[in-house]
């Protein structure tokens, strides 16, 4: 099994949507994308995922924070 350094970005898909987590621990990250309508999902909330549910982010994609 492929050992994990954090902290990293994570993605995920539901519905042909995608969020990214990074992950700071095992299980434990926070959402930094949202395309998702998902109301459990929010843009920088910090919680538990199941991390065997998502890839490493492709280092053809990225996140980009704006103010």
């Amino acid at each position: 099994m492929e050992q994990k350094k954090y902290p990293y970005l994570g993605k995920n898909i539901i519905d042909g949507k995608a969020y990214v987590v990074m992950f700071l621990d095992e299980d434990n990250g926070v959402v930094v994308m949202n395309e998702t309508d998902n109301p459990r999902i929010k843009f920088g909330m910090l919680a538990g995922f199941d991390e065997s549910a998502f890839e490493i982010l492709p280092p053809d994609e990225c996140v980009r924070l704006q103010n």
